[in-house]
This record gives C-alpha cells, sequence and structure tokens, in this order.
C-alpha cells in the first residue's frame, strides 16, 4: 500500500514539475522541495497511511498546476520589483548626476562671476 501512496505522492509532484516547466530549474526545484517536504510531514502525521487520507491531503494542497501558476505569478512580480527598483535608482543616479552637474556650472559661474569682478575692480581701480 506505501509503494501506491508513494506514486500518488510522486505523480502529483511530476505533475507540479511539468506546470513549473517555464520557471528557472533552482526557482522550480525550490518549490518542488518545499511541496514535497510539506507533503511528506503531512503523510506522517496522518493516523492511517491509507490513499483516502493521501488524497485528502493533495486536495488541501490544490492542484499542482494551480501552484504553478501562483509560483510563477509570485516570481513575474518579484521580477518586476527589481525592475522597478533598478528603474527607480538609475533615476536616482540621472538625477544626481544632474544635480552634481549644476552645482559643478554653479560653482563654475561663481568663480567666473568673482573674476569679472576683479577685473572690473582691476580695470576701474
Amino acid at each position: 500500500m506505501s509503494d501506491d501512496l508513494d506514486t500518488l505522492c510522486a505523480d502529483y509532484l511530476e505533475r507540479l514539475r511539468v506546470a513549473l516547466g517555464d520557471v528557472q530549474s533552482s526557482d522550480r526545484e525550490q518549490i518542488i522541495a518545499q511541496v514535497g517536504e510539506h507533503l511528506s510531514e503531512a503523510r506522517a502525521a496522518l493516523p492511517n497511511q491509507d490513499e483516502t487520507g493521501v488524497r485528502q491531503i493533495l486536495e488541501r494542497l490544490g492542484l499542482p498546476e494551480d501552484i504553478a501558476a501562483a509560483a510563477i505569478a509570485d516570481r513575474k512580480t518579484e521580477h518586476q520589483a527589481k525592475h522597478s527598483s533598478l528603474l527607480v535608482w538609475a533615476a536616482v543616479g540621472v538625477l544626481a548626476a544632474r544635480l552634481l552637474s549644476a552645482s559643478r556650472l554653479s560653482r563654475a559661474l561663481s568663480a567666473a562671476d568673482q573674476a569679472v569682478r576683479l577685473l572690473l575692480h582691476m580695470r576701474f581701480a
């Protein structure tokens, strides 16, 4: 009976692996390991190792395709957040560069202004 239960769980995890096909391999393996660990813990807690109990666990976990879709959506959200953060930091960098350039320009204009005043002072003195 245990072999049949192991097969049920292995089939479930294989469906999850297939559904996660487009996910980066390290992420895919991490997700499968986490679901597999949860599945093992839930099975260990069963009072009777029978097909009904394992099927209930699998039902509570949800369809592998739904887990994969949620994981893919999470990864896209993380990617978009990272991408957005990079865009924000790039914008901050551009603004900082402009401010720095404006500051240098301001100092250069100030120095030029002082030079003109000195020349004018020397000319009329």
